[in-house]
């Protein structure tokens, strides 16, 4: 998903100021919300995974892949927001948020993965990927409610898939939480996500066009 929506986000910036525009806002949350429901996939599937990959010595792995699972959302947040100023020619200052991520991941590793091993390593990995967003991110804060909104939803679905991924990781059933995550997921951004697989939807259509006809689905429905 997030490989066929960059081109088209990609296409949309060239044309307008994706930070200010709420077609490119939709697709931002609709790519996040589909990271997010992937993480929780993760975490309802790492117990059954692990133990077809390591068999039931490796069992115990799923305690550590529960914890790397917001992996999954902080990317699909991180990488479009990188496609985003790549595609104003900002690219430099994309690479100085990596290279800060960059310096707090070793910096991190040092302090807590050395003395306290692979859990403290999960959590460092998604969390050197959510260092890039925030950064990245910080456009969207400064723009207008509906960009301060966007942020703020991003912003929730991180939070909802790290709750969900350590109350699983402290024993709670990973299937129930990744249920419950997952009904909010969609019954919050649901007209987000119609928006962007409208856009999929249709390999005929170009680019900013594609993109325009679906957000013209998604404003008639809404």
């Amino acid at each position: 998903v997030g490989a066929a929506v960059l081109p088209l986000m990609a296409a949309r910036a060239r044309a307008v100021d994706p930070f200010g525009d709420k077609l490119t806002h939709d697709l931002l949350v609709g790519l996040g919300a589909t990271g997010a429901l992937g993480s929780l996939l993760l975490i309802a599937l790492a117990e059954p995974l692990t133990r077809v990959v390591g068999g039931p010595e490796l069992a115990g792995a799923s305690h550590s892949l529960t914890l790397l699972a917001p992996t999954g959302v902080v990317l699909l947040v991180a990488i479009p927001l990188g496609t985003t100023y790549l595609a104003l020619g900002r690219g430099r200052r994309y690479l100085h948020f990596n290279a800060l991520a960059l310096l707090f991941n070793v910096v991190a590793n040092a302090a807590f993965t050395l003395p306290f091993g692979i859990d403290a390593a999960a959590r460092i990995t998604w969390a050197t990927e959510l260092a890039v967003a925030a950064a990245a991110s910080l456009p969207l804060w400064r723009r207008d409610s509906g960009a301060r909104h966007t942020a703020l939803g991003l912003t929730g679905l991180l939070a909802l898939v790290v709750a969900g991924s350590e109350l699983a990781a402290a024993g709670a059933d990973p299937r129930i939480v990744a249920g419950a995550g997952a009904l909010v997921i969609l019954a919050l951004t649901g007209g987000r996500l119609r928006c962007m697989l409208g856009a999929l939807r249709r390999p005929s259509a170009q680019g900013v066009g594609a993109l325009e006809v679906a957000a013209g689905e998604e404003q008639i429905d809404g």
